[in-house]
């Protein structure tokens, strides 16, 4: 029960610092992020492996290269070597979720000159969370998530987007 906590404080920072309550509503609605939802938990699997972790950051940033409002940032701004940029990516993420001490670096200075806005940050997370939310379940799904708010929210505060709610 303390991942649902955990889970509604982060839920909380994320409406309150990044997103109008309608976008996040919409969000919780849309990527069945609640965890009051009807459906068994054990419908979908666990996050255990490092082959899980690539296969959701491999789908994850498929889907960003396509959107139309990050997408760019990723192509054209940022210019990404993706041969390069995923493996990094998989070993940050098993890292964080696995334990793997694989990750050397500093995720954060590569996105001080990139211009980001908080839309950014909220498409970002929205596909995120659709994503682990399509094929996965249980605490590490929940911690998965909750981390990638944690980022969204530091990178925003550390990029000077200083946190104002929006009224809608």
């Amino acid at each position: 029960m303390l991942h649902s906590l955990y889970s509604n404080i982060i839920r909380d920072l994320l409406w309150k610092f990044l997103m109008s309550k309608n976008e996040f509503n919409e969000l919780i609605n849309n990527n069945s992020v609640n965890n009051n939802s009807d459906s068994s938990p054990n419908e979908k699997p666990p996050i255990e492996t490092r082959e899980q972790i690539i296969q959701i950051v491999d789908s994850f940033y498929n889907k960003v290269r396509a959107d139309e409002l990050i997408g760019p940032i990723f192509n054209d701004v940022a210019k990404v070597d993706w041969d390069e940029h995923l493996p990094k990516l998989y070993n940050f993420w098993e890292d964080l979720i696995l334990g793997s001490e694989n990750y050397v670096g500093r995720p954060f200075p590569p996105h001080m000159r990139l211009d980001l806005k908080p839309e950014h940050f909220e498409r970002w997370l929205k596909l995120f969370i659709g994503t682990i939310d399509q094929k996965h379940s249980g605490l590490k799904a929940d911690e998965m998530k909750n981390r990638a708010y944690r980022i969204a929210y530091n990178f925003s505060l550390n990029l000077g987007l200083q946190p104002t709610p929006r009224v809608t």
